[in-house]
């Protein structure tokens, strides 16, 4: 199942992946734009009076530097904004605006005419996307004009950043040069190493191998993904395990000490990490059926111990959490919002961790990283004394984790019990101080307690496996059968009636 998203919400990883695309119209735009500026250095003689620079054999000759400049182009405008701030008319939700308008009826025909898209389809749209473009050169065309005249001319040369693409032209001039692809004397090379000493004084020209700083690539993913209505320190654990996948999925290394990763990570990560949402009462029923469904039975504890906790009780936890962690703004009863104003806000550009529709909640699949912990607090309470481990050993390896934590994979072994037995717990340690009872029969009714306690923290699989590895063929178990005889036959002699019911209880017995 998954959840419907506007298309907005797709727009800043869509444009990076056209970015990032072979045959990328955005790349071409910036290599004609680095032709062009190359070609007035040389008629200025801005670089050298005895060298000029063959700008179309240079960007053929070195395609793989001039790509990895322009894909980290943009990486490293994301990081400046947040740092120094930008002109509304310049800053890159700016871009991204502007972007999805100039693109927003060719989606929404992909996307079967439809302004909102199924967060399991998103990836597919945008892929839909880029091979539209490559097909289509009217399509081609369009966006190639957009980063043309938009990102990497009309802004960045004429309204704020003016000296910029000069900046990057000139560098990939003094790298052609270095190389050897550029033909200059040793004297012109030397000559141009203060130069480029200069500009690499910016971290924009350090790093243009296909990697970027690790810390300026995990903030642009952020800033895609709504945490606003996430209390603090859930957010920090959420924004761990978007890291955690990160690391695993997307190549990384280390330069100067400095933790680098591949420059594409903001082309396709958000659409893998959301590609589905969880139904919460699918979630809730499932769960119900891994952890207490299922009758557990131990001669008078053949029940189905599964107390309050209901999978409409899993329910009303869950969807009661999503509803504390949830902005009313993503939900798909309304129509979608693709705001493309430029003082707008950007929410309709994020992804949300929940979503909801008519009926119920949906959380993205990293938000189970709290939901089980939620799960165990709200169900489960510390209980370290809730059964004598001097009497039952056995029974501390049932308490000791309990079926949510072994199902959300959390560790913590601490004993707890579920909060609905702990009215058994009590009644261990009355019967632990009541005088008036045999040792034997203290014993056996405190077993059938533990019993109780123990079927609330394990699963129908573990419990069966508890008893019959401690339970079954061993003396304690002889004990309890004895102990159970003698409680029939003393209330089966009162009367026939009762010696009639003594002799049915006792034929219905398993051994």
């Amino acid at each position: 199942m998954s959840a419907a998203l506007e298309l907005t919400a797709i727009a800043p990883e869509l444009m990076d992946a056209v970015i990032c695309m072979e045959g990328s119209p955005a790349y071409a735009a910036f290599k004609e734009e680095i032709e062009a500026i190359l070609r007035d250095f040389n008629e200025n003689g801005t670089l050298s009076s005895s060298w000029t620079v063959n700008e179309t054999e240079l960007t053929e000759n070195s395609e793989d530097t001039l790509k990895n400049m322009h894909r980290a182009f943009l990486v490293w405008s994301h990081a400046e904004e947040a740092k120094n701030g930008a002109d509304a008319e310049c800053s890159c939700s700016t871009y991204v605006k502007l972007f999805f308008k100039s693109q927003k009826d060719t989606l929404i025909s992909l996307n079967g005419g439809r302004e909102f898209v199924e967060a399991s389809a998103a990836g597919n749209l945008i892929e839909r996307f880029k091979v539209g473009i490559l097909a289509d050169s009217t399509l081609f065309d369009s966006v190639k004009d957009f980063f043309k005249g938009y990102v990497y001319g009309y802004f960045f040369n004429y309204l704020t950043e003016t000296t910029i693409m000069k900046k990057y032209a000139e560098m990939f001039a003094y790298l052609g040069v270095m190389s050897g692809k550029v033909q200059t004397g040793i004297s012109e090379q030397q000559k141009i190493l203060p130069k480029m000493a200069m500009l690499l004084s910016n971290d924009r020209f350090k790093y243009l191998s296909g990697y970027v700083p690790r810390d300026l690539m995990l903030p642009i993913v952020m800033e895609r993904i709504d945490f606003a209505s996430m209390p603090e320190n859930e957010a920090d654990r959420m924004k761990e395990k978007i890291i955690a996948f990160i690391d695993e999925n997307y190549k990384h290394e280390k330069g100067d000490n400095v933790p680098l990763i591949s420059d594409d990570v903001s082309a396709t990560v958000l659409s893998r990490l959301f590609a589905s949402y969880t139904e919460v009462p699918e979630f809730c029923s499932q769960l119900y059926s891994k952890c207490y469904n299922g009758t557990r039975t131990f001669l008078d504890a053949d029940k189905d111990d599964t107390g309050e906790y209901s999978s409409q009780k899993l329910d009303e936890l869950v969807s009661a959490k999503c509803e504390r962690d949830s902005d009313s703004f993503y939900s798909s009863a309304r129509d979608a919002l693709l705001d493309t104003s430029i003082e707008g806000d950007m929410r309709c550009y994020k992804y949300p961790l929940i979503t909801k529709d008519d009926h119920c909640y949906y959380f993205a699949a990293i938000c189970e990283e709290l939901i089980y912990p939620m799960l165990d607090e709200e169900i489960y309470l510390p209980a370290p004394d809730a059964i004598p481990a001097d009497v039952f050993p056995f029974a501390a390896e049932a308490i000791k984790t309990n079926c949510i934590r072994m199902a959300g994979g959390l560790s913590g072994a601490g004993m707890c019990i579920r909060k609905d037995k702990q009215g058994n717990a009590d009644e261990i340690q009355r019967l632990a101080a009541d005088g008036s009872l045999s040792s034997r029969d203290r014993k056996m009714l405190m077993l059938e307690q533990a019993l109780y306690i123990m079927s609330g923290s394990c699963s129908e699989a573990k419990y069966k496996a508890l008893i019959t590895e401690n339970l079954f063929g061993t003396k304690l178990y002889d004990e309890y059968i004895r102990y159970r005889m003698d409680v029939l036959f003393n209330k089966g002699i009162r009367g026939l009636d009762d010696k009639k019911w003594l002799l049915d209880r006792i034929n219905e017995i398993e051994v």
